[in-house]
C-alpha cells in the first residue's frame, strides 16, 4: 500500500482539478522532491484503473468518460482504506443474512475499489474480528420488509408473539431499526395502543402492508420514550435505581456508560455508587444479576425487594437439587 500511495493521492488531486495541473505544481503539492518519483507515481497511477490521465506540455489531467465508474474513479487514501475494510468487514461477519444482503451491492463496489490498491483485501480485514454471538434468528424477509417501511413511511401489520407467548395482532407506523445487544428491535407507533411500542423482530410474523394512514409520532416525545430510561423496553422512568458496585464490577463500571443520564458517585478505591432512571426493571435487574455479590441495589425499596426475591427461588432451585 505504501508504494501506491503517491499514486493515489496523484490520482486524487488531478481528479480535484479537472482542468489540469502543471508537473511542477503537481510536484509541489504532492511533495514528490524530484522529477523521478513524480514519473514513477504517474506511472503507478496509470495503472491503478481506469483512469486516463493526458499530457499536454507538461500539464496533466484525467480524462473521464460516461463507462467510467465514479466510485473506482476516487481512490482513497490509506487512513480510509482502512475504514473502508473496518466497515465492509463488519458488515461481512455480520450472521444477520438480511443485513449482508442489504450491503451486498454496496460490498462489490467496495471489493473494486480495495483491490486496485491492496492485493489481498481480505486477508488485510480478517485483523479485525467481529464476534455477533448470542443473537436472535429473524424470520425471511422479515428485515428488508421493515426497512422499506420505515424509509417509504408505510404502515405495516403483524401477528407479534410476546415474552409469555401470548400472540396479537399489530398494526404500526414503522419509526426506527435498532440494534442492541446484537439484536434487532423496529421502533413504531402502535394503532391498537395508539402509544410507542418496541418489537423484537424475531416475534413478529405474518407481515403485511395495512391500507391506513401512516402515522408520525412528534420527535420529542421519540426521544422521551426512547433515551430517556434504561433498557431497550425503556418508556418514561418512573424512577431511579441505586446500585451500590464492590471489586471487579467497581472498576469496570467506572470505564462504562450504562445510561446518559447516569450518575457516577466514587465511595473508595474499591466502591463506587451508579444511579440510573428506569422504567421497566427487567433488563436492569439481569444486569444487576449478572455481577453478582459485586453489585447491590440500595434504591428504591420495589427493585431491591424484587431481586431479592428473585435470588430466593434461584436458591430453592439450587437447594431442590
Amino acid at each position: 500500500m505504501k508504494s501506491n500511495s503517491s499514486a493515489v493521492k496523484l490520482v486524487n488531486l488531478l481528479l480535484e482539478h479537472q482542468d489540469g495541473l502543471h508537473k511542477q505544481t503537481i510536484i509541489r503539492k504532492l511533495a514528490l522532491g524530484s522529477e523521478s518519483s513524480f514519473y514513477r507515481a504517474l506511472r503507478s497511477a496509470r495503472a491503478l484503473g481506469n483512469n486516463q490521465i493526458e499530457c499536454s506540455n507538461d500539464f496533466y489531467r484525467i480524462v473521464t468518460n460516461d463507462e467510467t465508474d465514479e466510485l473506482t474513479a476516487m481512490i482513497p487514501q490509506d487512513d480510509e482504506l482502512i475504514a473502508l475494510l473496518t466497515i465492509q468487514h463488519i458488515i461481512s461477519g455480520m450472521t444477520s443474512k438480511a443485513l449482508t444482503d442489504i450491503f451486498h451491492p454496496l460490498q462489490k463496489k467496495l471489493d473494486k475499489i480495495l483491490k486496485i490498491v491492496v492485493k489481498q483485501p481480505l486477508k488485510w480485514a480478517d485483523k479485525v474480528k467481529i464476534l455477533d454471538i448470542h443473537y436472535r434468528k429473524i424470520p425471511e424477509g422479515i428485515f428488508l420488509k421493515v426497512i422499506d417501511a420505515i424509509s417509504r413511511e408505510y404502515v405495516l401489520k403483524f401477528d407479534y408473539t410476546d415474552s409469555i407467548g401470548k400472540v396479537t395482532l399489530r398494526t404500526v407506523s414503522p419509526q426506527h431499526l435498532v440494534r442492541y445487544k446484537d439484536n434487532w428491535y423496529l421502533d413504531a407507533w402502535c394503532h391498537k395502543n395508539n402509544a410507542l411500542r418496541i418489537f423484537s423482530l424475531d416475534n413478529i410474523s405474518g407481515l403485511r402492508h395495512a391500507n391506513c394512514s401512516y402515522f408520525q409520532p412528534d420527535d420529542k416525545l421519540i426521544h422521551e420514550i426512547y433515551a430517556a430510561s434504561y433498557g431497550i423496553f425503556s418508556g418514561t422512568p418512573t424512577a431511579v435505581a441505586k446500585i451500590r458496585l464492590t471489586g471487579v464490577a467497581a472498576r469496570y463500571v467506572q470505564r462504562e456508560m450504562w445510561h446518559p443520564e447516569q450518575k457516577l458517585t466514587i465511595c473508595g478505591d474499591k466502591t463506587v455508587e451508579l444511579e440510573i432512571p428506569y422504567s421497566k426493571p427487567h433488563e436492569l435487574i439481569r444486569e444487576v444479576l449478572s455481577w453478582g455479590e459485586e453489585a447491590e441495589v440500595l434504591e428504591p425499596k420495589s427493585l431491591r425487594k424484587e431481586i431479592a426475591t428473585r435470588i430466593n427461588e434461584l436458591m430453592k432451585k439450587y437447594e431442590k437439587s
